[in-house]
């Protein structure tokens, strides 16, 4: 009988023989000791424990984890007897010796069997934390006490283990009590029965409080009143004693009270818990996450957290490691969304084609991508939903190529070439019955004014309304006629066409039952509802669609936010009036710029030979500090009134040759007063100002401020 069956013996007995395990141990301990073929005797001894759990049945589990236990510490023992010490010099200066420890090729072998052990427990773990029997937790539990005091296991993973079944044996322990009581209640008993019940209680209860020390411990001067949210003491009640003076002292006593709390680390949690917190992380969080050990690590990678995977708001990737997430986690991904993103080339898509076999919903709104680039994401084998809505590089042709695979879900909005490829098959062929979603929208009302193109939705209409459930067409074609008896439902108003024709009726309806991904949902070149609202300056509209729980930070394709949009002082108050704090430093610099320019309005306003007034009063340096930085700052396609009037307002500071001095000894970098001084000179900017160093700055500045 091989070592492996010898094992599988000892464990399915009911009475453990610890002579035949200790002789297993010897035979394990002696073969470890040999320095040649070590890795081979590893693999095999580790395979075979692990085998040995994994087959046994339930009542068995603890038989194989007692026989770990006789392993790893006989293996430890033999480890320290292989010490040696040897004594090497005298240190004239210090008079110590020095004794330096070697330790043999022996120690890696512990260190390397320990790993494999904490390996095949991790693996195992559903199995040993569920499936062991009632009675033989406490016995379980014991093991697990002696095995967080030992450092040849894996602290991390034994404390997990310990925690988790303490408290649900406190929880065991209290659904018994009160079974124990109700029973005592209801029913008659002798005095010596109910001197058992209440021995076996109190025993209980001890046990409880054992449990429950590891998430609070209790003084014996203190009495927890968990009902009440509070702790008080046992003290002698006087009649004079003040009310507000107990008060205080209760907050004193539970504050000195949550202070005694132990700290509880993240590992100590259920992995149920545990999953539910990091399945709210983004893909770069996840990824940061999998880094911090190694079992976040294999958490992570063994978890379905990959099934959703969203790059729309991902920044910081580049293409080579979106395509590296693909390789490792695509046979997990069922749902990828590129929209806005501007990681997507034609090797993402080749990846995806090759390692993502469950897709089944892509996305990919506004991706510079070719049809070439589509046809290879179509070869997915389980793709049901595609979204390529606002990309125009795309021919009329490729419609046929959609239309040939069996999608239910299917968004060509604003992609205008792609909607006259459908409209002109529709008329002839009719669509395959499991499309039953179709968006041709458009946002930027650049189709409508196409010949024929309401025809052409009708006819589509009334060709398919059988088998397709959902249309959605431009707001102007909202008087398709559908034939009856058709299952079919035309929508063409959302969020985004609403706020643009400024309905203010159909907007406070929406918002009644709106979702918080409907009410962000982004639409032409990224720009959202609230992002519409800022841009137009339709104030009211803002402070609605804030109020409904609108996000302000995002961003559109081309990184501008809904604050930023804003084109005058009055919408940006808005944000001030709303306590909106944005989270990059220009966007609160912008906004701290509106009170300046209330401030000095009147320096604003021309007068009647159409110059501004020079400021007599000169600005805080603050001040004039927070407009350099917007001015300096400025986002590519960001123009709004504000921006022309801190330009104005900078040149108005700087017609002051007293304040244009003294700022030039205090600031060490006078470019940006360059730039709002010379005005809109590109030739100066690109071909003189980088070449310029700061005195040479200050000199031009100084030359320019003679002329003026």
């Amino acid at each position: 009988m091989g070592w492996r069956e010898e094992l599988q013996s000892i464990v399915k007995d009911s009475k453990l023989s610890v002579h035949r395990l200790k002789s297993l141990s010897t035979s394990l301990v002696d073969h470890c000791k040999q320095n040649e073929k070590v890795t081979y005797f590893i693999d095999y001894y580790i395979k075979s424990i692990e085998s040995t759990i994994r087959y046994c049945q339930n009542e068995h589990i603890l038989n194989a984890l007692y026989a770990v236990d006789l392993f790893m510490k006989d293996l430890s023992h033999s480890k320290n007897g292989y010490v040696q010490y040897i004594y090497l010099s005298t240190l004239k200066v210090l008079s110590e010796l020095i004794l330096i420890f070697l330790l043999f090729g022996y120690s890696d072998t512990i260190d390397k069997f320990k790993d494999k052990v904490t390996e095949f427990l991790e693996l195992h773990e559903k199995k040993i934390m569920t499936m062991i029997p009632e009675e033989q937790c406490p016995k379980f539990i014991k093991l697990l006490e002696i095995w967080s005091n030992k450092e040849y296991y894996d602290q991390t993973l034994i404390r997990q283990w310990l925690n988790r079944m303490k408290r649900e044996m406190a929880m065991a322990m209290m659904d018994d009590d009160k079974q124990s009581t109700s029973s005592i209640i209801t029913t008659t008993s002798t005095s010596s029965t109910s001197s058992n019940d209440k021995l076996l209680s109190k025993r209980k209860h001890d046990l409880l409080d054992d449990a429950m020390g590891i998430l609070m411990d209790i003084d014996s001067d203190f009495v927890n009143n968990i009902g009440n949210g509070y702790t008080t003491t046992k003290r002698n009640s006087s009649s004079d004693e003040d009310d507000g003076m107990h008060i205080d002292k209760k907050k004193k006593m539970f504050s000195f009270n949550i202070a005694m709390l132990p700290k509880v680390s993240l590992l100590d949690l259920p992995n149920e818990l545990l999953f539910n917190i990091i399945s709210n992380l983004g893909i770069p969080d996840l990824i940061r996450t999998s880094y911090v050990s190694r079992f976040l690590n294999r958490f992570i990678v063994y978890c379905p957290f990959w099934k959703d995977m969203s790059f729309e708001f991902v920044n910081n990737f580049s293409e080579f490691q979106v395509g590296r997430i693909l390789t490792s986690h695509g046979s997990q991904v069922t749902t990828l969304n590129f929209n806005f993103s501007w990681v997507v080339n034609r090797d993402v898509i080749r990846k995806l084609a090759a390692h993502c076999t469950t897709l089944t919903s892509l996305s990919l709104e506004k991706c510079s991508l070719e049809e070439r680039d589509i046809k290879l994401a179509l070869s997915a084998p389980s793709l049901k939903h595609l979204n390529i809505a606002q990309n125009n590089n795309l021919g009329p042709n490729l419609m046929v190529d959609i239309l040939s695979r069996n999608l239910e879900r299917v968004s060509v909005a604003c992609s205008h070439q792609l909607i006259y490829g459908l409209l002109g098959l529709s008329i002839y062929k009719k669509i395959k019955p499991s499309l039953k979603h179709l968006n041709i929208d458009c946002y930027c009302k650049n189709i409508i004014h196409q010949e024929n193109y309401q025809t052409a939705i009708q006819d589509l209409v009334e060709t398919n309304c059988n088998t397709l459930e959902k249309l959605i067409v431009h707001q102007y074609l909202n008087n398709v006629q559908i034939p009856p008896n058709s299952i079919l439902r035309v929508k063409a108003l959302n969020l985004w066409t609403i706020v643009k024709t400024n309905d203010i009726v159909s907007l406070r309806d929406k918002l009644k039952s709106i979702s918080l991904k409907s009410l962000n949902k982004r639409y032409l070149n990224g720009n959202t509802a609230l992002f519409k609202a800022s841009e137009d300056s339709k104030i009211y509209i803002v402070s609605l669609l804030l109020e409904a729980g609108a996000n302000s930070e995002i961003n559109n394709f081309y990184g501008l936010s809904p604050i930023l949009a804003s084109p005058n002082v009055q919408t940006a108050k808005i944000w001030i009036r709303h306590g909106i704090q944005p989270p990059s430093q220009y966007e609160k610099d912008f906004l701290l710029a509106v009170p300046i320019l209330e401030k000095y309005f009147q320096f604003l306003r021309p007068s009647k030979d159409n110059l501004h007034p020079t400021i007599v009063q000169p600005a805080a340096n603050e001040e004039f500090n927070t407009l350099l930085k917007v001015l300096a700052g400025i986002r590519e396609g960001q123009s709004s009134e504000i921006l022309q009037q801190i330009k104005i307002l900078v040149s108005s500071f700087l017609k002051s040759p007293l304040f244009f001095k003294n700022f030039l000894q205090t600031h060490r970098n006078s470019r940006s007063i360059v730039a709002c001084t010379i005005g809109d000179d590109d030739f100066f900017h690109s071909a003189i100002m980088p070449h310029l160093k700061v005195f040479q700055q200050k000199r031009v500045l100084l030359d320019i401020l003679e002329t003026l």
